[in-house]
């Protein structure tokens, strides 16, 4: 169906609600951006508060009708359970609202965000991994697609960096940090063969990829204690977000560590597990993503991590790399194929890589700057954020027709009803 180039036909809502850091904010504002560039006006719906969202639905249902709100978007399945519990049921399924449920985390964390059983809903993953993971053990028979993200521009131009003599470039590192060994005495109390599971297959892990998905290491663990898992998705997720949350403590901490004797800047939110008196590094509370968008803007380079996937880099990486800011990360699939250049600022989790990364970007900065430049132009030119969304927009509208506007090119063809 064709949008309307003026932005009073059309409308698309974006579910907003609480986040960590808020989160959300600087993401639905790039939602909103590419919303008004595809000829649809951006409508908030606040999930903070149930009564206010109702009040925001309703009034944007009586300004566009139903099927002028050509769907809405939702990050991590934010608010894809409205009304589900009401007399009427989804409410998305009942105006026939279609749903693009943007997803970037593991499904293990929360299986029902990655299977509710409206039609409305679309999953759309960030990553292949996690589409597999969905294709493979959730199995779920409803509509879902992958959706690459590209870089964050937030509305802003870039501009790259000159450095004035004797200055210290900003190396800004926002990242929290957990104490791995709270999750190890929690561990304590669960039946000896779930512990050993785990252990085994945290053994597998760091033996051998020590980055990357880690289902394989955990299914190797299951079938040598004699347990199926492949069948079991309910008890696959629980050991992979065990594994998955674990390893996540254990680099994020080891990353900091590895800072702590660096001239960088780093906002976190839990130091008191690591020995932070002879810091050279600077320590600062946790700022939320509004606060980090003009950060990024100054950084030289920001030191970001990436989640346990192959074929997607952090948010972070993608904000370094719109605002002409040098991502100093660990490198994946995507990294290699996407931005090879970046690679000699890269860390691994096996070496002291990430110290040398550090002393590449001091030891000539000018050097560093340059290749974050042109890595930005391609980088914006290539694939932004926006650009993605674009894409999801196109999906939004195809999803829309075969779900709730199907008339068939043929008389003859009849839609299944799954």
């Amino acid at each position: 169906m064709p949008v309307s180039s003026s932005v009073s036909d059309y409308a698309i809502v974006i579910l907003h609600g609480a986040a960590a850091h808020d989160f959300l904010t600087p993401f639905n504002n790039e939602i909103a951006r590419a919303a008004v560039k595809f000829g649809c006006n951006p409508i908030f719906v606040d999930l903070r508060d149930t009564n206010l969202a109702l009040r925001q639905l309703d009034q944007a249902l009586q300004t566009y009708k139903a099927y002028h709100i050509l769907f809405a978007v939702t990050f991590q399945g934010l608010g894809i359970d409205f009304g589900d519990l009401a007399e009427h049921g989804n409410i998305w399924q009942a105006y026939k609202i279609p749903v693009l449920n943007l997803l970037a985390g593991h499904p293990s964390y929360n299986l029902d965000r990655h299977s509710h059983p409206a039609q409305a809903i679309m999953p759309l993953y960030n990553s292949r991994d996690f589409l597999t993971f969905h294709t493979n053990y959730i199995k779920h028979q409803g509509r879902k697609g992958y959706l690459p993200w590209g870089v964050f521009t937030h509305g802003t131009n870039p501009k790259p960096r000159h450095f004035e003599k004797g200055v210290q470039p900003l190396i800004l590192c926002p990242k929290n940090t957990h104490d791995p060994e709270d999750l190890q005495r929690a561990w304590k109390v669960l039946p000896d063969l779930i512990q050993k599971i785990i252990h085994d297959a945290l053994d597998d892990y760091w033996s051998l990829a020590a980055s990357g998905p880690v289902e394989t290491s955990v299914l190797r663990s299951a079938d040598a204690n004699g347990i199926e898992l492949r069948h079991d998705v309910a008890l696959f997720s629980f050991f992979l977000t065990q594994l998955d949350d674990y390893t996540k403590r254990v680099k994020s901490t080891r990353l900091i560590k590895e800072l702590l004797p660096y001239p960088v800047t780093i906002h976190t939110n839990k130091v008191d597990h690591l020995d932070i008196e002879k810091a050279r590094a600077m320590i600062l509370p946790a700022v939320n993503s509004t606060e980090l968008v003009p950060l990024y803007q100054k950084a030289l380079a920001v030191v970001s991590m990436n989640s346990n996937v192959t074929d997607a880099p952090h948010e972070r990486v993608l904000s370094a790399l719109g605002a002409g800011a040098l991502p100093i990360t660990d490198a994946n699939d995507w990294l290699h194929q996407t931005c090879p250049d970046l690679l000699p600022y890269t860390y691994n989790f096996k070496d002291a890589s990430l110290g040398a990364a550090i002393e590449a970007v001091l030891d000539n900065p000018e050097k560093a700057s340059a290749v974050a430049w042109e890595v930005c132009l391609e980088q914006r030119t290539k694939r932004t954020f926006e650009r993605a969304m674009l894409e999801a927009f196109e999906m939004g509208l195809m999803h829309r027709y075969f779900t709730f506007n199907f008339v068939p090119p043929q008389g003859f063809y009849y839609k299944p009803s799954l």
